[in-house]
């Protein structure tokens, strides 16, 4: 007997894939008032807009500095917030394609943004450890939250605006009461980072989800966790409620489940297998994701018509209702029923809620807390005088732009807000090293810095020049004051680089994992700091794998590009050349012999990833053989002779 049989159209499948960038894209944001744009941000650092479904580009901006590390889009998806991985933070207006608003203050990588429910303010994380909110017609930040030891990942308002919580890369999240100006709570549950926090649309609840591979539910009238959902196989990468809260989604790498709570029940299980997911989003009864992959972004659809329990009609997926117990008090004119916050009156106090009401208050603005009261929009004041200090300037961006920094001293307000460093911070060594002396050992000059920029421009008179000696007090003074002023200039760009530094080593000490550590390493996109660290990671012989090794080659690659100017960077360009060669060295014939290899019959995923990274290898170094030409030319003898040895290494691969 023969016949057909129809195949049942599959509940989780990808919609397209296109290339987004010309290089790594790092990030991605849907708009959620109509769901059908999205936006993206690379290391090339640019801002594309897109049309779901469409493969080109609607817009493409150009204006950082600097790596795009997080994209918003505002409420009415007429402006997009982008954060960089110099701490920089545009808005850009979409209908002209300009920058309207710059905000200068963090230190390290903007990891995170969210607009506050009202418009005229936001928030952002950062990996120098704080999270900022901004006041965005003043352009000024109302105040910098402390307390988290590691980057913040996640920053999320709730839906009446009035509390704010903070994620970490540690798994500590911290809520935060911005009317009554106080931290409420820390939890610190969470093993690892967090990824995604949400706030339930209608009740005094939180989701939060992170890369110990749980899913944890939080009650906020008692602060306790009431639920957990997981071990999963992998990190959950995203969580989503319902619109009308009556359900949860959460994602995997490879899969999509639903859930319900008190108690936490898995309803349905979706096989979707995207992999790097970085959003989601709900559109009728549709939920959209987008995945990252080098510079291609994927587009992926759950249909939830046929997922349970929607599919029954026992769960539905309608708007949320009118008046959520959030709006109803925000909107009650003189609400005294919570002593804090959300915490009824008549609700016994803990230890916890009496420790943090004991806490310094944190001050933030009037006018903030008056637009939180009130649930409106307020009008707009005038326009404040602020100083170049009171701001501040991104820490990535002053190897940019380092001469505007000389007559900006830092303020006494702006001393109290930087984090107190830590008590003890063990040394790079800690990093297995082969014995050689590295890049950032004593008495070594720091790499890839120009000191000659820094000094005197005209010749050192000698000594017994009576001219000398009869300087006027006055020039003697002016003198001093233009050391000083550079002096501060380059002990910032030294701090910034010692603490990326260190966070490098916290990465490598928590994850254990030299790729990670690398992967970590290259989405700083700070080539000084690159440099600084490459030849110890790749002397960490007992971590190093051909995965992180090649994970390298891309950035190292870089740094010798056609662009680079040799002079005065003779020991960037000899650090670059000795770790290209080490990698050759050690994995050159591995990475031929995989490229040439042939699959066998079937799908072997573990070895199409290694392909594709040993094909990147290859690529970059096999590119590099036209600079190289002109590096075996040059003045410098060390470079000549590092290049010469690379070149010929180089052959393996033909």
């Amino acid at each position: 007997m023969s016949g057909t049989q129809g195949t049942a159209p599959k509940r989780g499948f990808r919609l397209q894939e296109f290339a987004a960038h010309s290089t790594k894209v790092n990030c991605a944001y849907f708009g959620r008032k109509f769901s059908g744009v999205l936006v993206t941000g690379g290391e090339d650092r640019k801002i594309n807009m897109w049309a779901v479904g469409k493969p080109h580009a609607l817009l493409s901006l150009s204006g950082h500095q600097s790596a795009v590390e997080s994209v918003m889009f505002d409420r009415e998806e007429e402006s997009v917030l982008a954060g960089a991985a110099g701490g920089t933070v545009k808005m850009w207006d979409l209908e002209q394609a300009r920058v309207t608003r710059t905000f200068t203050g963090h230190r390290a990588n903007c990891l995170c943004l969210d607009y506050h429910p009202f418009g005229q303010f936001f928030g952002s994380g950062s990996l120098d450890t704080n999270f900022k909110v901004w006041d965005v017609r003043q352009k000024v930040c109302v105040h910098t939250y402390k307390g988290h030891s590691r980057g913040v990942t996640q920053v999320k308002f709730s839906p009446d605006g009035k509390w704010v919580v903070s994620g970490d890369q540690e798994g500590l999240l911290r809520i935060w009461d911005l009317t009554a100006g106080k931290l409420l709570h820390e939890f610190k549950n969470h093993t690892n980072a967090i990824t995604k926090v949400r706030f339930h649309p209608n009740e005094y609840f939180l989701a939060s989800s992170s890369a110990d591979r749980t899913v944890k539910f939080w009650d906020l009238d008692t602060f306790s966790n009431v639920e957990t959902a997981g071990p999963e196989a992998t990190a959950v990468r995203a969580i989503e409620f319902t619109p009308n809260g009556e359900a949860m989604f959460s994602a995997t790498q490879d899969c999509l489940k639903v859930w319900t709570w008190e108690p936490v029940i898995m309803h349905d299980y979706v096989d979707m297998g995207w992999s790097k997911l970085t959003d989601v989003c709900l559109r009728d009864d549709k939920l959209m994701g987008v995945t990252l992959n080098q510079s291609f972004v994927g587009i992926w659809v759950a249909d939830l018509s046929r997922v349970s329990p929607f599919d029954r009609g026992e769960i539905s997926l309608s708007s949320a209702p009118e008046t959520s117990v959030f709006m109803k008090e925000n909107t009650a004119p003189n609400d005294q029923d919570r002593s804090s916050g959300r915490r009824k009156r008549d609700q016994p106090t803990t230890a916890a809620t009496m420790a943090a009401e004991e806490e310094e208050p944190v001050v933030v603005s009037q006018q903030l807390i008056d637009s939180l009261r009130i649930g409106a929009r307020v009008a707009e004041p005038e326009p404040a005088a602020v100083s170049k200090a009171s701001v501040g300037t991104a820490m990535g961006d002053s190897f940019f732009h380092a001469g505007l920094l000389a007559d900006a001293r830092p303020s006494a307000e702006q001393a109290r807000d930087r984090p107190d460093p830590p008590a003890s911070v063990p040394p790079l060594s800690a990093i297995p090293s082969g014995g050689e002396t590295d890049a950032l050992s004593p008495g070594s000059a720091p790499v890839g810095l120009d000191f000659d920029s820094f000094a005197s421009r005209g010749p050192i008179p000698p000594a017994e020049d009576p001219s000398r000696e009869r300087r006027d007090h006055a020039n003697d003074r002016r003198v001093c004051q233009e050391l000083l002023q550079k002096h501060e200039v380059m002990r910032d760009i030294l701090s910034g680089r010692l603490e990326k530094a260190k966070a490098v080593k916290e990465c490598f000490e928590k994850q254990r994992c030299l790729r990670r550590t690398v992967d970590y390493l290259v989405r700083m996109n700070d080539p000084s700091v690159l440099v600084d660290l490459c030849l110890p990671l790749l002397r960490a012989r007992e971590h190093l794998k051909l995965d992180a090794a090649c994970e390298m080659v891309p950035a190292l690659c870089g740094l010798l590009g056609e662009n680079m100017d040799v002079s005065g960077r003779e020991r960037w360009v000899c650090h670059a050349l000795e770790a290209l060669s080490r990698v050759n060295d050690l994995f050159a014939e591995t990475i031929a012999a995989v490229c040439s290899a042939r699959q066998a019959s079937g799908i072997d995923l573990h070895f199409e990833e290694k392909r594709e990274y040993c094909e990147r290898a290859k690529s970059g170094m096999l590119g590099l053989r036209p600079r190289l030409s002109a590096l075996k030319a040059s003045a410098d003898a060390k470079v000549a002779a590092r290049s010469l040895e690379l070149d010929g290494q180089l052959d393996v691969y033909l």
